[in-house]
């Protein structure tokens, strides 16, 4: 499984960074010799914070850990709380506390059918997770200055929100997975940098927005489906998802852009998906897993221009399927940064595309090419099927096609 490790160091190397302006607002540290998180506030600044059995943080305060009780006509929370500063809390627009805490220790998972605004003016902070749910009146929620979450954000069961905004929010430590938010036409993530385990989304059917614009790394899986008049998929900065890609039932989806996307670390799969017609990836270098893309019935062309390795890790099974409602696509080739296409076994299977012989020829020479020199890893002993209604290879692609046989390949096309 994938990791993502925050930058460390002990107090002394950290206040070094800081004095030699080398920190970064929103970044979080691990200060090694005292086993406490830290994040940078400027430059040259950072704020740390107090474990729970401890008293205060923010650089080394001695304010006291207590356990609060508040209770309002609708609300009971009882969580801990570390003393630092004023802070204000807010239910339905009322000031219900001035809690004096910018990092909540524990689990925000409250429910309440009644309320309908819910702000936490001046938290920066979660060490557990923030999971409010059952919430079917709330129409505002509100984390304006929240930096980091240490497990999960999983809000569920608010029919009538409409906007999930995290404007400062840089780093969550395991899953974004909101649910059941029929009403929620926009997601804002505007500086979120790193996921630390999973980026799903699943049945929301009136989103229109989703902006993740500066995400760079998913550790684990990347889900998204059954956003169903989402027409535009834009990830411009993320880099690496650590495991599956997954993308399917976008019933409304047109265009599906990932520019800076590097490495997937298992399969690759987009299906069904009927309304897309371009995607793009041309950053891609290496998917681990299977390739997969099917019930695509608009995708006229496909490419991927730096891809080397493909289902690096497949040892039998399929290395890389279009299939099933995919006539429309006429185009795909593989370059010839190429290198490996499944490690000891994996077959090729194109069944219901209509790719001209220029694709066919594409793929059988790219195939033949993988000898196991360069830096290649060998293909042979495979299965290459590449029909439905796709062209028959020209001279060029039937040379390859022997290349492939004469290492116990068995290749059929039209």
């Amino acid at each position: 499984m994938a990791k993502v490790l925050n930058k460390r160091g002990t107090r002394s190397e950290i206040n070094s960074a800081a004095t030699a302006n080398e920190l970064n607002a929103g970044e979080v540290y691990l200060i090694t010799d005292e086993n406490r998180i830290a994040m940078g506030t400027s430059a040259n600044t950072y704020e740390s914070y107090a474990k729970e059995s401890e008293a205060g943080g923010g650089g080394g305060g001695t304010s006291p850990t207590v356990a609060l009780s508040i209770t309002a006509a609708d609300l009971s929370v009882n969580a801990v709380y570390t003393r630092i500063l004023p802070k204000d809390y807010e239910i339905n627009g009322t000031v219900i506390a001035a809690l004096s805490t910018d990092k909540w220790t524990n689990n925000i998972g409250h429910s309440d059918g009644t309320i309908t605004s819910l702000s936490f003016n001046d938290l920066i902070g979660i060490s557990g997770s923030l999971q409010p749910n059952s919430m079917n009146a709330l129409t505002t929620l509100l984390f304006p200055e929240l930096k980091f979450v240490e497990l999960n954000i999983q809000p569920s069961s608010m029919a009538v929100l409409i906007s999930l905004s995290f404007p400062k929010l840089v780093a969550i430590g395991n899953t974004f997975q909101p649910s059941s938010m029929a009403s929620l036409t926009s997601i804002l993530l505007p500086s979120l940098s790193v996921i630390g385990l999973n980026f799903v989304l699943s049945g929301f059917f009136a989103l229109t927005t989703l902006a993740v614009p500066n995400l760079i790394t998913i550790a684990g899986a990347f889900n998204l489906t059954s956003v169903s008049i989402l027409t535009t998929l834009n990830f411009p900065s993320l880099i690496t998802i650590g495991q599956n890609f997954n993308i399917g039932s976008m019933s409304s989806l047109t265009t599906l852009t990932f520019p800076s996307l590097t490495v997937v670390g298992n399969s690759f799969t987009i299906a069904p998906s009927s309304t897309i017609t371009t995607f793009s990836f041309p950053s891609l270098t290496k998917i681990c897993g299977i390739f997969s893309i099917s019930s695509m019935a608009s995708l006229t062309s496909a490419s991927f221009p730096a891809i080397e390795r493909i289902a690096t890790t497949v040892t039998s099974g399929n290395a890389i399927v279009i299939n099933s409602n995919t006539g429309s696509l006429v185009t795909f080739t593989l370059p010839t940064t190429l290198k490996q296409v499944g490690k000891s076994g994996g077959a090729i299977v194109i069944t219901s595309a209509a790719l001209n012989q220029s694709s066919v020829d594409n793929i059988l020479v790219r195939l033949a090419a993988l000898d196991g020199t360069n830096n290649t890893v060998l293909f042979s002993n495979r299965a290459v099927t590449i029909t439905g209604t796709s062209s028959t290879p020209s001279a060029t692609g039937l040379t390859a096609k022997s290349t492939l046989v004469s290492r116990g390949c068995t290749v059929t096309h039209n």
